[in-house]
């Protein structure tokens, strides 16, 4: 792969320089990422201002499967705090496994009608395959936190469709970082 690079300033005026050595071998998951899934990468990091080495975006890839960009949560979060519009969101989780669901409310100052997303667990849930039963079971996050797991679920999908511009058209991962164990990126 040739050595490609780009430098731009973040949001706060910290200027990042990546390079693609720099995305194969500290940021990727997976060697085999293409030249052009890194090229597409760096481009989106300097476009969206984001940083991977603070975790705010993912190069993520699984063997042979296309790459995937995935935007932090908190990322999103941060990005929808700092808009002037912003005006705050409210979030409810009712039931219990499997009927559980999450309602995430963004509300915005420029708009009449505030975003309204319902999320249920089923649609959500994260799971893997367990090596030993054969059987897909939820990833550790998923098992130990399913409530706040699907809150934040609701509340990505929310705060990207009331502020659509804050990362493009990247995924929204729930986690404040990437669970290892998905073998799917996370989307939201």
């Amino acid at each position: 792969m040739k050595e490609l690079a780009v430098s731009y300033s973040d949001e706060k005026g910290q200027e990042i320089k990546l390079t693609a050595s720099d995305i194969v071998e500290y940021i990727s998951t997976d060697s085999s990422v293409t030249e052009k899934e890194v090229v597409q990468f760096l481009n989106m990091c300097k476009y969206l201002k984001l940083n991977p080495f603070l975790k705010e975006i993912y190069l993520i890839k699984y063997k042979d499967s296309p790459a995937t960009f995935v935007i932090s949560y908190q990322t999103l979060l941060k990005r929808a705090e700092e808009n002037k519009n912003f005006d705050g969101y409210e979030t409810e989780v009712k039931g219990e496994i499997p009927n559980m669901s999450a309602t995430a409310v963004v509300y915005r100052k420029d708009r009449s009608y505030p975003v309204k997303i319902a999320v249920n667990y089923s649609e959500a849930v994260k799971t893997v395959m367990d090596r030993q039963t054969r059987e897909l079971r939820p990833t550790n996050m998923w098992k130990s936190m399913p409530e706040w797991m699907l809150r934040k679920v609701a509340l990505a999908r929310a705060l990207k469709e009331a502020f659509p511009s804050a990362v493009g058209n990247a995924q929204v991962s729930e986690f404040e970082t990437v669970d290892p164990e998905t073998p799917e990126p996370v989307s939201g």
